[in-house]
């Protein structure tokens, strides 16, 4: 099943007077680990495909590095393990990559933890982007994560995540089981093919978590967008950092927690 992103499984379709069977395609999970300098770092259950994409969104999402320059290699043996993914970083960023590292593995003791603290540890800072959209056009950027979801389609198991520029211009698109994943996977292609900066609109299909938030704080991105409503940290985070983060409604209908001045009534003039 290597390498596959959808599996058939025989299913029975019970009603209460009759039964049938039939096959239905269940998205595909597998474990990737992760390896900075031979060091295990992370272990995840996704969705095969883009392994190289995934480490290095992963590896800037959570502050391993802070430029894609800063990354001398990422390997990942398709034949022998296609499940572990090794990443080299130049020798002068090491030292803070494994405190990096370290700091993530952490554990957080009696003291407790704000999100203030969570801002800090993470090295994130406040967006102060100008970027504004329009309302409709948010709407379509939402409609559009839909359409380029092939694998839940046929699964209705998996994640999405889009990135639009500020032309309103596809950057990425990634699917996974899990929503992290995801979202590792677009950055990690915007990051590799040097498109990261012109990133400005974030559409996820999952609900906004506080590392989400993070992650796409750290990318730098202003306007992020889900299919519902975030957890109270990570609108709280949102606030912070002055980032937008927005969802719909409905059809006619958009819900702010934080940075609502981004989004105007009229749509981007091409």
């Amino acid at each position: 099943m290597s390498g596959k992103k959808a599996a058939v499984c025989r299913a029975h379709f019970l009603k209460k007077d009759s039964k049938r069977q039939a096959d239905i395609e269940l998205i595909v999970e597998s474990p990737l680990l992760i390896r900075v300098e031979n060091r295990p770092v992370f272990l995840t259950m996704r969705t095969p495909g883009s392994e190289i994409e995934h480490a290095a969104g992963y590896c800037l999402g959570e502050g391993i590095v802070e430029k894609y320059e800063e990354c001398l290699s990422f390997t990942c043996n398709k034949d022998t393990d296609p499940n572990i993914v090794d990443v080299s970083i130049v020798p002068e960023r090491r030292e803070q990559a494994v405190a990096c590292i370290e700091k993530r593995n952490l554990n957080h003791t009696a003291q407790g933890v704000s999100s203030r603290t969570m801002v800090k540890d993470r090295d994130v800072r406040k967006n102060h982007s100008s970027f504004k959209v329009g309302f409709d056009d948010i709407l379509r950027c939402v409609t559009l994560l839909s359409e380029n979801q092939k694998y839940h389609k046929i699964t209705r198991g998996s994640h999405a995540a889009l990135l639009f520029d500020y032309r309103l211009e596809i950057i990425a698109f990634a699917e996974d089981v899990g929503r992290h994943n995801a979202l590792d996977k677009v950055l990690g292609k915007a990051f590799m093919d040097n498109t990261l900066s012109d990133g400005r609109i974030l559409v996820m299909s999952s609900r906004m978590s506080y590392e989400l938030i993070h992650k796409a704080a750290r990318a730098g991105l202003p306007i992020l967008v889900s299919y519902s409503r975030p957890t109270a940290l990570a609108a709280e985070i949102g606030q912070l950092l002055d980032m937008t983060l927005v969802f719909p409604a409905g059809d006619a209908e958009l819900i702010s927690v934080s940075g609502e001045n981004r989004i105007i009534k009229k749509d981007l003039q091409p």
